[in-house]
């Protein structure tokens, strides 16, 4: 099956997976900046209050978005390049 798809249709597949993991991961930080800001580092040092630590988590998050696009788009083009050199299922070695 991983022959037949098309680099948009890996890339979606692998971004949609490592989206929902970060997505999944931004809604747990955001239960955790209202329970205790404080865990949030700001640059100025611990957050004050949940307002500082969502904005802290939202950055994270797309932070994690970000790289989550170089890499889905990073491992979609080696499958492709991968995929041009390997054999066909069809075809017999001489």
């Amino acid at each position: 099956m991983l022959r037949r798809l098309t680099f948009g249709d890996l890339f979606l597949a692998s971004f949609t997976v490592g989206a929902c993991f970060a997505i999944g991961l931004g809604l747990l930080g955001a239960l955790s900046a209202f329970m205790a800001p404080g865990m949030f580092s700001t640059g100025q040092g611990a957050a004050q209050s949940p307002v500082q630590a969502l904005g802290v988590d939202l950055f994270l998050v797309v932070v994690c978005l970000a790289f989550n696009l170089v890499v889905s788009g990073a491992g979609s083009a080696i499958w492709v390049l991968v995929r041009r050199v390997l054999p066909n299922p069809g075809q017999t070695a001489e």
